[in-house]
């Protein structure tokens, strides 16, 4: 993903003043990536009913540029990629340029 972003970074950088902005997201089906870099990206997950909350485990989780309701989304950091597994437990990791 790093690759990927320095490659658009590259491209890029020549048509906009400070740097581009992106939000991307692939997935193999298992598994979601979504990167945030200069954009708004937001994150909800709503937990199952019978599990405790620290588990991390959701019912449902969305990831989207930002929040379509009032529930208790959580932005993710600038510059971060998002991984989301199998269980919807989700991982931020922060990316350099």
């Amino acid at each position: 993903m790093t690759d990927v972003i320095n490659f658009l970074n590259t491209i890029a950088a020549p048509l906009k003043q400070g740097g581009p902005t992106m939000n991307f997201m692939t997935s193999n089906g298992r598994i979601l990536l979504a990167v945030r870099w200069g954009k708004p990206l937001s994150i909800l997950q709503r937990p199952k009913e019978n599990h405790l909350p620290a588990t991390g485990v959701a019912d449902a989780l969305f990831v989207a540029s930002e929040p379509f309701d009032d529930d208790a989304w959580k932005e993710a950091p600038d510059r971060s990629l998002v991984i989301v597994d199998a269980l919807a437990s989700v991982q931020i990791v922060r990316l350099e340029n």
